[in-house]
């Protein structure tokens, strides 16, 4: 009778941890389905908001593609530099934002044509002078960008003497880094940038500039100024940021994009996505 017993409660506690390990095994089963699940959404959220992303730089690339073959020149009061969005696409939104980046001071400008170009590098001494900081940086970077490939970021400026961090921070706001030499667009760029770039307008002058651009922007460049090299009236570099979402997948792009002065269509020369 003992030994029954024994086997009968054998047989109970074999049957216990059956039913144990069957229901763990299904728990474990039903976390990992939704692991899975999740990791599922997660990759088609991550596409779709990449395809939104895309579809905004496309939308940039068309709209100042578009505005150079209507000609004129290119001002903040024109369509493309006006935010966009958030524009509600199914599950999902974009967002696109679009700025002149030679509305900024571009550092490889100092050097045109593999030789130093005087006007940049005066340009960018009075810069430095209204920020309060060191003229004698405008040498130093000089001899970097003549010296080596062209800067990437402003912050590749770090390997010049007296270029600390807190300098390029200081700097960043007015300063940029494109692939070629460039002009600095008189109607998008900010007062300051405008007096370093051209001192033989007073500032009374600049205000009146500053006050009318919007409305009508400037098609020739005023009395002192150096039209074509130092400022211009149009833009070939536009910084793009692009913001795609979907589900709990946001992504935020970066992107330069150049538009040929030839009519060609604007492209992307390079996208940097945020972390």
């Amino acid at each position: 009778m003992r030994q029954i017993t024994q086997r009968s409660g054998v047989a109970l506690i074999s049957a216990l941890l059956t039913v144990a390990v069957a229901t763990a095994a299904s728990a474990s089963l039903a976390v990992a389905s939704r692991i899975w699940l999740r990791q599922a959404e997660s990759s088609i959220d991550r596409a779709q908001a990449d395809t939104f992303v895309a579809g905004a730089l496309d939308w940039a690339c068309e709209t100042l593609t578009a505005k150079a073959r209507r000609g004129g020149a290119d001002s903040l009061g024109e369509a493309w530099a006006n935010p966009i969005g958030p524009i509600e696409i199914g599950p999902g939104r974009m967002r696109l934002t679009i700025t002149d980046a030679q509305s900024l001071f571009n550092l490889n400008s100092l050097g045109r044509a593999g030789v130093r170009s005087e006007g940049d590098i005066a340009t960018f001494r009075r810069l430095l002078l209204a920020l309060r900081l060191d003229v004698r940086l405008a040498d130093a970077a000089t001899v970097r960008v003549l010296s080596a490939a062209p800067l990437d970021v402003p912050d590749d400026l770090l390997a010049v003497y007296g270029a600390t961090p807190a300098v390029i921070e200081r700097l960043r706001p007015w300063v940029t880094a494109l692939p070629e030499a460039t002009a600095i667009n008189i109607n998008t760029a900010a007062r300051e940038l405008i007096h370093a770039a051209a001192p033989g307008l007073d500032d009374d002058a600049v205000t009146r500039l500053l006050a009318r651009r919007l409305d009508k922007p400037l098609e020739d460049m005023p009395d002192g100024t150096d039209a074509g090299l130092l400022l211009g009236v149009g833009s070939s570099y536009f910084f793009v940021r692009a913001v795609g979402e979907s589900g709990r997948i946001q992504i935020v792009a970066r992107a330069l994009v150049r538009r040929p002065i030839n009519g060609q269509a604007a492209y992307v020369v390079w996208r940097s996505d945020e972390r």
